[in-house]
């Protein structure tokens, strides 16, 4: 099993074995915080549960062809402005069409910046 030392598995993928993945993104260039490397990733339940060179899977589950394309985790925004007021008015984005934007965009997770 090829992983990155911040990487913790949610289940185990020994040699062939053959796993009930819900999603499994082939080939792709997996990029975290400490290197990049061409692996596959298998989602379980909706989190990593494996990352190989290669994956066995014991279903028909989705498949997403990664071949020479980067796969990164979901990014977090640290500073955002939904729905603030600044003056007479307001922000373009509320929390649901930011929200909406965000993820469009590979944003998993967002902080509304405090004003003060």
């Amino acid at each position: 099993m090829v992983r990155s030392p911040a990487w913790r598995p949610v289940g185990s993928c020994q040699g062939r074995e053959a796993v009930d993945f819900d999603l499994v993104v082939r080939g792709g260039r997996l990029v975290t915080a400490e290197s990049s490397f061409d692996a596959d990733l298998g989602v379980k339940d909706g989190k990593i549960a494996a990352i190989a060179g290669e994956l066995s899977q014991a279903n028909e589950s989705r498949t997403i062809d990664a071949r020479g394309l980067l796969v990164f985790p979901g990014a977090i925004d640290v500073h955002t402005h939904f729905a603030t007021n600044v003056g007479e008015g307001s922000t373009a984005d509320d929390y649901e069409s930011g929200s909406r934007a965000a993820a469009a965009g590979g944003i998993t997770s967002f902080v509304n910046f405090a004003f003060q």
